[in-house]
């Protein structure tokens, strides 16, 4: 019923683009009891992917605020977690502290000898609707508040680095600087998006000098990516600069990533493990086997 409701209300071509009720309940129930999964990857997406939503829908009031704000710091410690396993500890620094005080500034540090990458992580989700017909108003009053936090972290973070205020970090007056925005779930990155972000990063100027970098707005996707680029031997600060040339600067991320890689990418293995593993666990808890690995 739900199928045809969603088939029914809507018109060619967007019917076959759609099919949400296969995205939000990838397994059907049968008569008899029987259960199949319409496509074993539908499946592992909503296990990873939509497994945020599954269990904040579930919560109200209180439960629901103290939910999201505890999957903001796991969101975070697994973008560190990331970066470490691609540069080892001492090309990557967690959670890096300033000042006397020894103050907590940004959530990571990609530390070269004269470059400095300095991600700051936000974990809002954007909605559906400012998603699917939001205007730009609609965007820019959804990013705001997170975008802004994050550039004033990083400028005080860039500022800490220019004083040598860095605990256990080298920089000095040739050091540059990329400053790095990673968010749970990719955002618009048609031009007019682009616009609001950097209208909202750049405010008052900041953000903007010989030795900063562009601000690259990744996701998770776009930091796997990164995690097996730099594996495989490319140089980040390189990979990074390049992004922002007139050729690729109105490109996602991850389009970026696949137009420097026309034959494929370099696979992330451990990401790869990980699929296997859910995908073990779920074929297991609800078939008694292991889902096939060939895709669905």
């Amino acid at each position: 019923m739900a199928l045809r409701a969603e088939w029914d209300g809507r018109i060619e071509p967007a019917r076959w683009a759609a099919m949400k009720t296969f995205a939000e309940s990838p397994m059907i129930e049968f008569p008899d009891g029987s259960v199949i999964a319409v496509s074993r990857r539908l499946l592992r997406d909503r296990v990873t992917h939509g497994i945020y939503w599954v269990f904040a829908n579930g919560l109200v009031g209180a439960d629901r605020d103290r939910f999201t704000g505890r999957f903001g710091d796991v969101f975070e410690e697994y973008v560190r977690r990331c970066f470490l396993r691609s540069l080892g500890r001492g090309g990557f620094h967690p959670k890096p502290e300033y000042g006397p005080d020894r103050l907590p500034i940004v959530d990571g540090a990609l530390v070269k000898p004269r470059s400095l990458g300095l991600p700051e992580c936000k974990a809002g989700r954007l909605l559906l609707p400012v998603r699917e017909i939001g205007s730009e108003a609609d965007l820019e009053r959804f990013v705001e508040a997170r975008l802004d936090g994050a550039a004033r972290q990083l400028a005080a973070a860039i500022a800490a680095g220019e004083r040598g205020e860095i605990h256990r970090i080298t920089t000095g007056p040739e050091t540059r600087y990329y400053p790095i925005i990673v968010t749970y779930e990719p955002l618009p990155s048609h031009p007019f998006a682009l616009e609001v972000y950097e209208r909202i990063i750049h405010r008052d100027g900041r953000l903007r000098g010989e030795r900063i970098k562009p601000v690259s707005v990744l996701n998770t996707r776009d930091v796997e990516s990164l995690e097996a680029i730099i594996q495989d031997g490319e140089m980040w600060p390189d990979f990074l600069t390049r992004k922002h040339t007139d050729r690729y600067r109105y490109l996602p991320f991850h389009n970026y990533v696949y137009e420097c890689y026309p034959g494929g990418f370099p696979r992330n293995e451990y990401l790869q493990a990980r699929w296997g593993r859910v995908g073990e666990m779920i074929g297991m808890r609800l078939f008694g086997q292991p889902l096939e690995q060939s895709r669905a």
